[in-house]
Parts: structure tokens; sequence; C-alpha cells
């Protein structure tokens, strides 16, 4: 499957940057631990997403760029035999629990093809917080997948910045009833009043405050926290005080978007949706709990057992 995904892809490829297919790899390795057994690939399929980035830019530049994805969607179970067709597999099964495990849209863009993908939470000690039920429309057919939606990040209209906020938007809009705006929306939201450089194709990504007013276009209020200042050195606790602020959020359903600053290069954002868990605990967070005006308790916080946080 994977060679025949990234042949196409490289067959047809419109631009002309490396393609990147680590995300490619990282789905089809999750969908593999989850025991997938059949891909039906649906196409044309004009995802609402990409197609306001074609609009937005793929449809102005001198390449031909193809305005349509393609949607791998993954099953559990397998055929009944090889004459099955996709028709009747899709009927058989459409009834029957958890043979769902979700899907991949794949662009049409080589340099970044993994667009709008939901799947199950991998297997193991992860917790995964920040996730929602999404229904799925396939040959007449309904399934629905838990998960958080994600998708690769560009270097034209969703960069980091937009992709982070894009699967924080889209984790919490049926929770909170606002917009979940696709790439090309956060962009020019973010860059209404505020712009530092060209706006498309955005490869310079989007500022703190640019960030900030995209979420607020959409019609969520913001919370900034500093964890640190420029050139500060990342003590161990400071870290534990950061892990505790981080934890308290994720475990609350609250996508977090994580302003990464490294001492050299550029910076990066993620979206932290859950955490991992270990029985023995490394670094021992205590904490201290008031009983009467002269005495206190101490114990151990939950966030002792997090071993690291999950993102995407």
């Amino acid at each position: 499957m994977l060679k025949n995904v990234r042949g196409k892809l490289i067959e047809h490829a419109p631009l002309a940057k490396p393609p990147r297919f680590n995300p490619l790899i990282n789905v089809l390795n999750q969908v593999i631990a989850h025991g997938c057994k059949v891909v039906i690939k649906q196409y044309p399929v004009q995802d609402p997403d990409f197609f306001a980035e074609y609009n937005a830019y793929y449809s102005r530049i001198f390449a031909n760029v193809d305005k349509y994805c393609e949607r791998l969607h993954f099953f559990s179970l397998p055929l009944t035999d090889q004459n099955e067709t996709a028709l009747d597999y899709i009927d058989r099964i459409a009834s029957i629990p958890n043979s769902y495990i979700g899907f991949s849209t794949i662009r049409p863009v080589r340099s970044s093809p993994i667009g709008a993908t939901i799947l199950r939470p991998p297997k193991g000690s992860h917790f995964v917080l920040c996730r929602d039920v999404f229904p799925v429309h396939l040959a007449g057919q309904t399934f629905s997948v838990t998960g958080t939606p994600f998708m690769q990040q560009d270097n034209a209209v969703g960069a980091c910045a937009q992709t982070s906020i894009w699967m924080a938007l889209r984790t919490l809009r049926k929770k909170e009833g606002n917009s979940a705006f696709d790439p090309a929306q956060i962009t020019n939201a973010a860059t209404r009043f505020l712009i530092g450089g060209r706006t498309l194709p955005n490869r310079e990504g989007l500022q703190i405050n640019q960030m900030i007013e995209a979420i607020r276009n959409a019609g969520y209020s913001t919370h900034v926290c500093t964890f640190r200042s420029s050139g500060e050195v990342m003590s161990n606790p400071l870290l534990q005080s950061v892990k505790r602020t981080l934890y308290t959020y994720v475990e609350s359903e609250i996508p977090v978007i994580l302003a990464l600053y490294p001492e050299s290069g550029d910076g990066h954002a993620v979206v932290l949706i859950g955490h991992g868990w270990d029985a023995n605990i490394i670094n021992r967070v205590d904490v201290d709990i008031p009983l009467s005006a002269n005495n206190a308790t101490q114990v151990c916080h939950a966030v002792s057992w997090v071993n690291h946080f999950g993102s995407s």
C-alpha cells in the first residue's frame, strides 16, 4: 500500500519540493496497529479544506494542480473473498461496530500530501483527551470515528501555526458551537490587520498576535501563558511547573497550541491533545494542601505519572 501511494504521489507531483512522507508513514503505521485489513480509495473528493486552499493559492500558481483529493478509508474486517466489491463490502460492515478505523485525505501536493485525517487514537498507555466523534458518509452508508483531526503543514497556505489552529478548532467546534475555519480562512483572519510579510504563500508562518487574532475571529477567546523569558534556561523546576500548567488544560479536554522557540532556528507550533502514563514516577511533583490556618499536608500531583505529552 505504501509503495502504491508513494508512487502515485511522485508520478503526479505538481510541485518541485522534496516530498515529506513521515506523516503518511505515521498514518499507515497507526492503521496497521489497529489491525487494518481493507483500504477503500474514494476519488474524486472535493475536500472543503483543500478546496479553499486551492482557490486561495494553488489555482493561481504556474503548475497543473488537481483541485480534487483522494480519501483513504481504513477498515479492520477482511473481505469475504477476492470477488467482493467495494460497495458490497461497505454495505456488509456498515452495521458492525468498531469496524471503521478512520480516514486520511491525500492532497495532490507532493511536498505535503496528508490533508484532513481522523483516525482512532493510538493503542498503548496514551490518553488522547482532546477528541470528538465525527460522522463519515461513504457510498450511502454512515460510519463514525472518534479521534482528533490532523493535517500536515505545508509552506504555502497552512504553515505550522495555521495547521495547529485548524486542528484545535476542529476539535472544539461541536463542543463550543463556534466556527472552525479552513487554513485559508485562518491565514486571512490572522493577516487582516497584522501583516509581517507575504500573505500567500505564507512561508514565514504566523506571529503570536496573528494567531490570537485568527482564533478570536473564529469566535473563541484565547488565554496566553508565557513560561519563560527569552534566553532563560529551562531548568527542571521550571519544566515541572510548565507540565503542571499544561496538564490542567489537557485534562480539561482543551487543546493547547504550544509555540516552541528553540535556541537556534525558527519557531514551531504544535497542538497538545493528550498525555502518556507511567506507573514509575521519574519526577515527583508535590502540592501543598492547606487544612487549616496553621496546618497543611503534601500530596503527589497527578502530573507526576505523566511521562510525555501527545501532540499533533
